[in-house]
């Protein structure tokens, strides 16, 4: 998998961590007060520091991802100047693999062209040996009556 589908993907995993995180806090935080009152004290709630934990990790790991992205390194201007690069070496191997497409069109024709010289000859012949044979088959004819 490519490090962009994997940033997508953690992406999606954060957004899903978020998510979930809101729901639960809004289904299971204990309830609390704007005004000042006295409440029993309550146990430490565990789950906030637990997501906390998850949200950070999937984020640092995002980073890393995107820290390896080809590129991270360069300024715009060197990041413009290799897509001009590619984009010429893209113009190359394209003019390239025209050139030989053509080249192979042309090879095909005359491939074409000598199987056609071939089966006009192959006719040429056979009407002869015919027409040979023929000929013989006249001559014996013609030997066999006058005798």
């Amino acid at each position: 998998m490519d490090l962009i589908t994997q940033v997508q993907d953690k992406l999606d995993h954060l957004l899903y961590v978020f998510g979930t995180c809101i729901g639960v806090l809004q289904r299971d935080a204990p309830p609390s007060s704007f005004t000042p009152q006295q409440q029993p004290p309550q146990e430490p709630w565990e789950v906030p520091p637990k997501m906390a934990i998850q949200v950070i990790e999937t984020s640092k790991l995002i980073e890393s991802y995107i820290e390896k992205l080809p590129g991270f390194d360069k300024t715009e201007d060197e990041q413009y100047e290799d897509l001009r690069n590619l984009n010429n070496e893209s113009k190359e191997i394209s003019a390239q693999h025209q050139m030989s497409r053509n080249e192979a069109i042309e090879v095909l024709k005359l491939v074409k062209d000598s199987i056609r010289f071939i089966s006009e000859e192959s006719k040429k012949v056979e009407k002869e040996e015919e027409e040979e044979e023929d000929k013989l088959e006249k001559e014996k004819y013609d030997k066999i009556t006058n005798k």
